[in-house]
């Protein structure tokens, strides 16, 4: 089972790094991850999720190892830095991560919709 979650450590290297900045984040959640957070925390949707997790080079909004899954909640600088975005996404399912990205205001406004998505990716990644 060690060899399953392998894809989602992060070098030693890079977690000292990373580990102050994910911290930080999960400290200070915009509304839209907070929104997202309580319908996610304690494996509401059947699968444990971490909230401002590393994964390798970056840190993803929200990260459920058993599936792995990432989910990303965007904001409008994300209308800026697409291709970062589709990078970052080719790199993650290279190591085997799929992800999903919902709009802050698609969490906001209607956020059983999106949890509905994400119980869907989940049930799909299961199979």
């Amino acid at each position: 089972m060690a060899g399953r979650h392998e894809t989602w450590r992060t070098k030693p290297e890079l977690w000292r790094k990373l580990k102050p900045v994910a911290r930080v984040m999960r400290r200070e959640p915009t509304q839209a991850e907070s929104v997202l957070w309580s319908h996610l925390r304690g494996a509401q949707l059947g699968v444990g999720f971490r909230r401002q997790h590393p994964l390798d080079r970056f840190v993803v909004d929200f990260y459920a190892p058993e599936c792995q899954l990432a989910v990303e909640v965007d904001g409008d600088v994300h209308d800026t830095q697409q291709e970062q975005d589709a990078g970052r996404e080719q790199h993650l399912a290279r190591l085997g991560v799929s992800t999903v990205r919902f709009r802050n205001e698609a969490v906001l406004s209607d956020p059983m919709q999106v949890v509905a998505a994400i119980k869907a990716c989940i049930s799909e990644l299961k199979q």
